[in-house]
């Protein structure tokens, strides 16, 4: 029987985020005290002197991210 699973992507290791994330649920599990200073997009705003300097410019209109004033 075939296998339903694309061969490419079988051997594929999980990702380091993933990892780190049930590692530390296991320290958390166990007692321990676990500061996760990871998260998801930044809540901080994009600096808008920093942005303009990138080589592709961002259309600030088509992104989550506010331009600090």
């Amino acid at each position: 029987m075939e296998s339903l699973i694309n061969s490419n992507i079988t051997n594929l290791n999980p990702s380091a985020t993933l990892v780190i994330n049930e590692r530390s649920n296991a320290l958390v599990a166990a007692g321990k005290k676990v500061y996760k200073l990871g998260f998801g997009q930044s809540p901080f705003p994009v600096i808008e002197k920093w942005a303009l300097k990138q080589q592709k410019p961002i259309d600030f209109h088509q992104s989550a991210f506010v331009l600090a004033r």
